[in-house]
């Protein structure tokens, strides 16, 4: 699904049109606001909650309309200048040094071709580089040929 159209459809089934960041080449579900993130930070929870997420009973979206990059999550894959990078959000609470060892481990295994994969028909989903993610994986040579660097 092109990013205009999964923006409209995640907008229409949230009723929520700042839920989601219309960009050039895609969109970005939106996260707290940056006072709504420290605050949450300092109570405990998870300052990264996208709009699409009831706490209480999970995400709001149907399967046609959810990105499928919320099935990496909390792994991201990011552009930053020239470079394509496989990050972690080093703000999510299940994010430690056990949890990226498990999360390099499953790149080496089967993880990283999933991602290749999936960027070759979403390319939406690489996002610019942002502070709080932790770069894992450069994949920019692997994804030459389909990916605009």
């Amino acid at each position: 699904m092109a990013g205009k159209e999964r923006t409209e459809r995640i907008c229409a089934e949230l009723s929520d049109t700042l839920a989601v960041t219309h960009r050039k080449n895609g969109f970005q579900l939106s996260f707290r606001d940056v006072e709504d993130q420290k605050k949450a930070i300092k109570e405990g929870r998870e300052p990264y909650r996208c709009a699409a997420l009831d706490e209480s009973c999970g995400c709001r979206l149907s399967k046609a309309a959810k990105p499928p990059e919320c099935s990496l999550w909390p792994v991201r894959v990011m552009r930053d200048n020239d470079r394509i990078c496989i990050t972690l959000a080093q703000g999510c609470p299940a994010v430690d040094g056990a949890f990226t060892e498990k999360v390099m481990a499953l790149l080496k295994e089967s993880l990283k071709e999933r991602i290749l994969e999936l960027i070759k028909t979403e390319p939406d989903m690489i996002k610019p580089f942002a502070p709080g993610y932790i770069r894992l994986m450069d994949i920019t040579e692997d994804s030459i040929g389909y990916i605009t660097v």
